[in-house]
Formats: C-alpha cells, sequence, structure tokens
C-alpha cells in the first residue's frame, strides 16, 4: 500500500504542468511536525489526508495564511495544546512526515475539488457537536475526514 501511494505521488509530479504551493522552510516545517504529531501512526493515505486538510486551510482565506498560522490556532490541533514537548522521537516517522509535506505541496494544484474543500477531520471515536454540517468523505485509519456539505464553510 505504501508503494502504490508514493508510486502515485511521483506519477503526478512527472508531470510538467503541475505547480506548488510555495512552501518556506517554516511552513515546510510546520507541516512536517503537524503530519507527525496528528498521523504518524496512521496508513500513508491518512497522513497525506491530514496534509492536505492543512494546506487548504491555509489557502483558505477563513483561516490565517501560514501553516503555523494554521496549526497554532487556539484548540485546532490537540498535539500543539496538549502541553507537552513537541520533539519527535521517531526520525523514521519524521523522515516520512517530511517526504509527505514534501510531495503534497508538490502536487496540491492537480488534487481533485472535493480533495480541495477536505478542511476537517477527527478521531474516529469522538463526537464531534458540527458532525450534521458537513459530509463524511471517508475514515482512514482512526480520522473521519469531512468536506462542506454546501459553500458554507463553517456553520455558525
Amino acid at each position: 500500500m505504501k508503494f502504490i501511494i508514493f508510486s502515485i505521488l511521483v506519477v503526478l509530479l512527472s508531470f510538467h504542468n503541475v505547480s506548488a504551493i510555495e512552501l518556506s522552510q517554516a511552513d515546510l516545517f510546520w507541516l512536517t511536525q503537524n503530519i507527525y504529531w496528528e498521523s504518524r501512526c496512521q496508513p500513508p493515505a491518512g497522513q497525506i489526508k491530514v496534509a492536505i486538510v492543512t494546506l487548504n486551510r491555509m489557502v483558505n482565506p477563513v483561516w490565517p495564511d501560514t501553516i503555523k498560522g494554521v496549526v497554532t490556532q487556539p484548540k485546532r490541533f490537540s498535539w500543539y495544546w496538549n502541553g507537552k514537548p513537541n520533539i519527535p522521537e521517531n526520525k523514521e516517522a519524521w523522515n516520512k512526515s517530511k517526504k509527505i509535506a514534501i510531495a503534497i505541496s508538490n502536487i496540491w494544484e492537480v488534487l481533485n475539488a472535493e480533495q480541495k474543500r477536505i478542511y476537517w477531520y477527527h478521531r474516529y471515536d469522538i463526537k464531534w457537536k458540527y458532525a450534521s454540517y458537513y459530509k463524511k468523505v471517508e475514515r482512514i485509519g482512526d480520522h473521519v475526514f469531512y468536506i462542506p456539505k454546501g459553500d458554507r464553510i463553517h456553520p455558525l
């Protein structure tokens, strides 16, 4: 499965008309951190979706325009707000997270319209009070991913 996902990314990167989201080193670091802390134990498809959610938020004017701004918003990503030190200990998982961050930023432009509307996810065992406002896209590993049902990004 891992080989298939990375093979798809390599094929997509080979297109000449693919344009990347230009990330600063800081944004790449924060995207890597978010993938690592939110999904390092998830299947590769789940890690990719976490990266997509993070980038989708960054490019939408409803959220901050940097990855750090998106990730550090109050109460958005539990790993940042849990009070624990955020020093990655699993070097292999960190390197994989970084590869995913780079690959997704390079192919974000070729994602389909639905993929570019995935803004939310949560653990499958959490009862999210806003779930009825959104359309469930899929569950990957421990995470359930959502898109808006209509044009409204937020239900309020």
